[in-house]
């Protein structure tokens, strides 16, 4: 049998299997480190503690190429040994490579079936679990054969932990239990012919933890599973094909996970067709039970209307580049000949007229797909989206290859109400959220105000108060023509003023703010409106207006900074700017007296400044509004400055997320 993994697993049998007695295994070698791995009783659901081989009527036997793989921690270390054991009699294993435990050793951690991929860490990257385990991927994982003679494999993760009291060098006896969930699903062919079943696939549209990784606490022996790892897990099946009437149980195992009031979802592929079957349900899906039965009848009619999806996910840290998703439909109503497609919230997926789908910033949203029948038939699919896109991701510039996560900070408006902001965690073109005041991995990008995400306003920091212009051409001192496209990737060194002579834009720049009317420093255009057009933000993110920021800095500081137009000395602050929800660097200013010969960029950590999208007055085209802090000297400024510097850009969402957890 090939696998793919740890914590997948298929098995097919006729219903009329019986469920295996208990028996215990014998005792291996004093001289090597061995497991009785004893096959348990069971209460009803209950699943056995040990990897069986069911054949009707019931017998019970080992696999004879199984292996285990253990973990022994000795000496404050943590050692993998991928023993490869093959079976010695029923619920008895061998030392095959003749490991013997030392002295010192304090306990021994036990999974089977063996995984090529377990890694021992030393704790640093899990406080609570130093020990992960991940899946071997070695080819599909396959279930050969049905009807009397099949053997149903239920090859669920088993897990061990003993502690070592009396030392190394004896043998070592545990019982092993289930370490994963299964789910039990029977299928019915009614469709009047053998139905050759090809595919299971089980899926929840909360995205909870269905493969992935589990970790061990060595202190307690507890084995949990990983978070959000993946929303679906699929089997392949090979001569599983049923006869007309028949009916056969399918086993997935995942890991732990608790669902509540979610679509849960398994389709099965047949004869090339997928059926789907979706239901809502409220239930905790707990290790070493039997946790879902349900039977999944296939029927000639075609089934219900679905997708061919019902939920996907993106995870922009853990997959960057995800593959391309284009949703189709299963079963199309009687009479449908096309659909048309929609997304309930356009920042966080789109979906062209083929049902291609496009993610574009974090969050959950629906897909759905609406037919040409007479009853105008839905289908949908639930697609979540860890992470927000850079503007310029995937454009061939590495330096754009980054994601950001939105952070909701609660405001108190001028009304004295309670209001929600979304912001990304990071400046604009940061590598990370800030681990320091002075973090220059969190410093980002210094854009020229109004101007668009170019090249101009990429940063090489080579230190936390220094930094390198990417694109600088220091022989060359001129305004660009267009400020809706300089014409260049420099960052254009100009003294003082503005960076652009364009006339048309002088009033309201280009990053959707505005000097009209009195209310100018709250007003943000619409994304769609082309006062946008040189908007640096991701998608469904924008500059954050005057008001917008200063409300931030208010909630920050703790003083109303609405009217700091000259210096104001805030103990604390650059400590009150790192410790918020936000992490707030000193991430320096680029002006033409801080450029150097060679385009460096010096001095930067005593000061920052952030840009809002806010012209200075009409009468002062060369300038807009900013905030600017002195770190040296605690001063806080918000008022004017020329377009021409270089400030970080923090962006906001356009309309503020209910929640920026996935969960």
């Amino acid at each position: 049998m090939k696998r793919t993994g740890l914590f997948l697993a298929l098995a097919i049998a006729m219903t009329g299997c019986q469920t295996a007695e208990p028996e215990d295994g014998g005792q291996v070698s004093s001289e090597v480190f061995g497991i009785d791995a004893r096959i348990d009783g069971r209460e009803d659901g209950q699943l056995p503690s040990s990897r069986t081989t069911f054949t009707p009527p019931g017998e019970v036997a080992w696999d004879s190429d199984d292996r285990i793989a253990a973990l022994v921690y000795d000496s404050g270390d943590w050692s993998a040994h991928r023993l490869d054991r093959a079976a010695q009699g029923e619920g008895r294993f061998s030392a095959a490579d003749g490991y013997v435990l030392t002295a010192t050793a304090a306990s021994v951690h036990a999974i089977y079936p063996y995984s090529s991929s377990i890694t021992a860490l030393d704790g640093d990257g899990f406080t609570d679990a130093p020990v992960i385990i991940g899946s071997a991927a070695d080819g599909s994982q396959v279930q050969n054969g049905t009807g009397e003679e099949a053997a149903a494999h239920i090859d669920a993760p088993l897990y061990g932990y003993s502690e070592i009291s009396t030392g190394g060098g004896a043998t070592v006896s545990m019982d092993m239990h289930h370490a994963s969930s299964l789910i039990e699903v029977l299928v019915r062919n009614s469709t009047g012919h053998d139905a050759d079943v090809t595919e299971i696939t089980v899926s929840n549209g909360a995205s909870r933890n269905l493969t992935g990784e589990f970790f061990i606490n060595p202190g307690t022996g507890e084995l949990k599973a990983g978070d959000n790892v993946s929303a679906s897990a699929s089997l392949d099946v090979e001569g599983a094909v049923l006869a007309s009437g028949q009916t056969a149980s399918f086993y997935v195992t995942v890991a732990p996970f608790e669902l509540s009031a979610e679509s849960f979802t398994v389709s099965v592929v047949a004869d090339g067709r997928t059926y789907n079957f979706s239901k809502t349900i409220t239930k905790k899906f707990e290790a070493g039970v039997r946790n879902w039965t349900e039977v999944l009848d296939l029927t000639d009619d075609g089934g219900a209307f679905a997708l061919s999806s019902t939920s996907v996910e993106y995870d922009f840290f853990s997959d960057p580049e995800p593959a391309q998703v284009t949703l189709e439909a299963v079963n199309m109503p009687e009479g449908a000949t096309m659909l048309s497609w929609s997304t309930s919230d356009s920042y966080v997926v789109r979906v062209d007229d083929n049902g291609s789908l496009t993610p574009v910033g974090h969050g959950v949203a629906t897909v759905t797909a609406t037919a040409n029948d007479p009853d105008a038939s839905t289908a949908t699919c639930t697609v979540r989206v860890n992470g927000v896109k850079d503007r310029n991701y995937g454009n061939g510039d590495s330096y754009y290859d980054k994601c950001y996560l939105p952070v909701n900070v609660t405001v108190t408006d001028a009304d004295g109400a309670q209001v929600v902001q979304t912001w990304l965690d990071r400046n604009l073109g940061a590598s990370r959220v800030a681990q320091s005041a002075d973090d220059a991995e969190a410093y980002g990008s210094h854009f020229q105000w109004s101007r668009k995400a170019d090249g101009h306003e990429q940063i090489v920091w080579g230190s936390s108060s220094r930094g390198s212009h990417s694109n600088m051409d220091l022989s060359r001192s001129y305004l660009a023509d267009d400020r809706s496209n300089a014409g260049t990737a420099n960052f254009l060194k100009v003294e003082s003023g503005d960076w652009a002579a364009d006339a048309a834009s002088d009033d309201d720049g280009l990053w959707g703010g505005t000097v009209s009317g009195n209310s100018y420093a709250a007003y943000a255009a619409p994304l769609d409106d082309p006062a946008q057009g040189n908007n640096p933000c991701p998608e469904g993110y924008r500059l954050p207006s005057a008001e917008e920021m200063y409300l931030l800095f208010s909630e920050i500081l703790g003083i109303d900074v609405t009217n700091t137009m000259s210096n104001v000395v805030v103990d604390g602050l650059v400590d009150l700017m790192f410790s918020s929800e936000l992490h707030i660097p000193v991430s320096g200013v680029t002006n033409e007296s801080r450029i150097s010969s060679n385009a460096t960029a010096a001095g930067l950590s005593n000061e920052a400044g952030f840009w809002v999208n806010t012209p200075s007055l009409a009468e002062n085209h060369a300038q807009a509004r900013r905030i600017h802090i002195v770190a040296k000297s605690n001063q806080f400024s918000t008022g004017s400055v020329a377009r021409a510097r270089g400030y970080a850009v923090r962006c906001i969402r356009d309309t503020p997320l209910e929640t920026v957890s996935l969960d």
